[in-house]
């Protein structure tokens, strides 16, 4: 237990390390900031963050081509995690707002797209993804690639829990104490208090009730 200990604090040390130097390369006055292996910040001077923020082993943050990006204190992004604001310099995307005490597991993607939203104290497990944005597809004669993008952004709420696997979709709304089941498919709005589930997502269950939500016979 004790050389594991040591091995934690060395590991975490060659963290502070990398962060302090990719601040003072960007002209930054250092912050707490620790930078897993191969973890890399684009756009570092659109970041207002507080600290302290960790970013897992060869995980990226893209802030290019972005107007505004806040995240809160204790701010965890998983190995090989991707924050992306935006994928192209035609695209600018108006705001990223990230909570305090907010941490995302290995391997998630989080777009910036038209907007988003995180409140605070919201765990999110492997492998999630948020995109704010959608396709326009309806041109047959030109292809998808070719139609351009449209949107209204993501809200997510305080005291949230996300399931592995779970993708949250353009236009969802979850409010504050919502549970996100895994492998779930979040598309619309949902009141506080929901457990979501299922392809698409709906209420199976309200936090601090005994029976699951009832339905109409035949309903969905």
């Amino acid at each position: 237990m004790h050389f594991d200990k040591i091995e934690l604090y060395f590991q975490y040390s060659l963290m502070l390390v990398r962060g302090v130097l990719c601040q003072l390369v960007h002209f930054k006055v250092p912050k707490l900031l620790f930078m897993g292996r191969g973890a890399r910040i684009y756009g570092f001077s659109h970041l207002r963050f507080r600290q302290p923020m960790k970013l897992g082993n060869h995980s990226t943050i893209d802030l290019r081509f972005t107007n505004k990006v806040v995240i809160g204190s204790h701010f965890v992004l998983g190995d090989f995690s991707t924050m992306r604001a935006s994928g192209s310099q035609k695209f600018k995307c108006q705001k990223l707002l990230i909570g305090n005490h907010v941490t995302f597991g290995p391997y998630s993607c989080i777009g910036g797209g038209f907007g988003l939203s995180i409140g605070n104290d919201v765990m999110a497990g492997p492998y999630v993804s948020i995109h704010p944005e959608n396709h326009i597809f309806r041109d047959l004669n030109t292809p998808i690639r070719k139609q351009g993008i449209n949107g209204v952004g993501i809200k997510i709420g305080s005291d949230i829990w996300i399931g592995t696997k779970a993708t949250i979709l353009d236009g969802a709304r979850v409010a504050d104490g919502s549970i996100i089941a895994a492998g779930a498919l979040v598309v619309g709005s949902f009141p506080p208090l929901s457990i979501l589930g299922g392809l698409p997502a709906r209420v199976l269950k309200k936090r601090g009730s005994e029976s699951p939500v009832v339905r109409p016979e035949g309903g969905a």
